[in-house]
């Protein structure tokens, strides 16, 4: 069977690199970088600020994964012009682009689209997102619905994490050289696991599975709750409150699996 043609925009994002490494074999995986180091030849230079939408062709992809971007909730809020151009117009155009080739697109989008007053919101509830992150995957999943649904998948995911690297990760360092863990321990999360994600991305990428789903945890924890839970309770974690009004109360999503 010959293997699909895949482009990660991001490819070294922490979701693209899990794709990457686990799918290799399974997968003929190209993906774009903004950091000229990285590249080589199935790693191609894009930066959204002014992406070169030229490397997006039929003959060379089957399907795009967009996990480019800035997923730093305080840049986005703080220095929103430029996450509207990142996130937003620099999307939009590959998107654009994609869609004429026909390549099948997956948008890698979040439960921030919704406002978190309640919990596990459906895939068919109405968005109204409260952070700017929010708002402009918002705006990415509305230029995508206006084309046939046959030609997109939008995945909402709720915080990805791994036992071995990212939050988890950076909590043990900083417990081992007591430090201080800043927390807004008002802010709750329904974290997923990036193997549970990458399993259904993979099915998503050859079904071509088209439509809106939702990844999540069943349960709902603080953040203080679920670094208990991962990492224990020691007596030297030294944890500052820090509380943000432009972050939803809630983040947990109603699983609608591909």
């Amino acid at each position: 069977m010959k293997k699909k043609k895949i482009l990660i925009l991001g490819i070294n994002s922490y979701i693209g690199s899990y794709l990457k490494k686990k799918f290799q074999q399974k997968l003929n995986i190209y993906g774009t970088s903004h950091r000229k180091k990285d590249l080589n030849n199935k790693i191609y230079f894009l930066d959204l600020k002014k992406p070169n939408i030229n490397i997006i062709k039929k003959e060379m992809f089957d399907v795009i994964v967009l996990c480019a971007g800035k997923n730093n909730l305080e840049f986005c809020q703080n220095k929103y012009k430029e996450a509207f151009k990142i996130n937003y117009l620099g999307i939009k155009k590959v998107i654009k682009k994609s869609i004429i080739e026909g390549i099948f697109v997956i948008f890698i989008s979040s439960n921030l689209v919704f406002d978190g007053k309640k919990k596990f919101y459906k895939s068919t509830d109405k968005p109204s997102p409260k952070s700017n992150y929010g708002k402009l995957k918002l705006k990415v999943e509305n230029f995508l619905r206006k084309h046939k649904k046959e030609s997109y998948c939008i995945l909402r995911l709720t915080k990805v994490y791994s036992n071995k690297d990212g939050l988890i990760s950076k909590w043990r360092k900083k417990i081992k050289l007591n430090q201080v863990i800043n927390l807004d321990c008002g802010f709750k999360i329904s974290p997923i696991s990036i193997v549970h994600v990458s399993k259904y991305l993979l099915r998503i990428i050859l079904k071509k599975t088209y439509g809106i789903f939702h990844l999540s945890n069943k349960k709902e924890f603080t953040l203080k709750e679920f670094l208990f839970t991962k990492i224990g309770q020691y007596k030297k974690i030294i944890i500052q409150n820090n509380n943000y009004s432009w972050r939803s109360k809630h983040n947990s999503l109603k699983i609608k699996a591909p």
